[in-house]
């Protein structure tokens, strides 16, 4: 319900460090996505970071988005803090998202979110 996923936005942008970001990023080919049974989870790797941080902005709340992505999680399990960093942009003009990603003669889908997204990582990302 609407009321639900407004109570985890508000939860996520609080600063409470017992929320913290963790991606279930499940890309899966679109034939066996878009089938009756199809397999669940989204592929959210290319607009997890820009689309929480545009969440972050709209609940001014833009100061707590590194904790929520990258501290708070480490601090809870114990970890160390990664030391790694991303430029995040935003952008003038709405970003032309790509739908899906081409693997061989496969295509997996892309999470797009509802609104425009404004926001990209600039620099920082590494490939694996």
């Amino acid at each position: 319900r609407q009321e639900d996923r407004l109570a985890v936005r508000q939860a996520a942008v609080s600063g409470d460090s017992r929320f913290f970001f963790g991606s279930d990023s499940a890309p899966h080919f679109m034939r066996g996505k878009e089938t009756s049974g199809g397999a669940a989870g989204i592929f959210n790797v290319p607009t997890a970071i820009p689309y929480l941080t545009q969440v972050f902005e709209e609940e001014s709340a833009l100061e707590r988005l590194e904790g929520f992505l990258s501290i708070n999680g480490a601090r809870f399990y114990s970890l160390p803090i990664n030391t790694d960093t991303l430029t995040l942009q935003k952008l003038p003009e709405s970003i032309e998202e790509t739908e899906d990603l081409h693997v061989g003669r496969e295509r997996v889908k892309i999470f797009r979110p509802r609104s425009p997204l404004h926001w990209a990582v600039s620099k920082g990302l590494r490939s694996t």
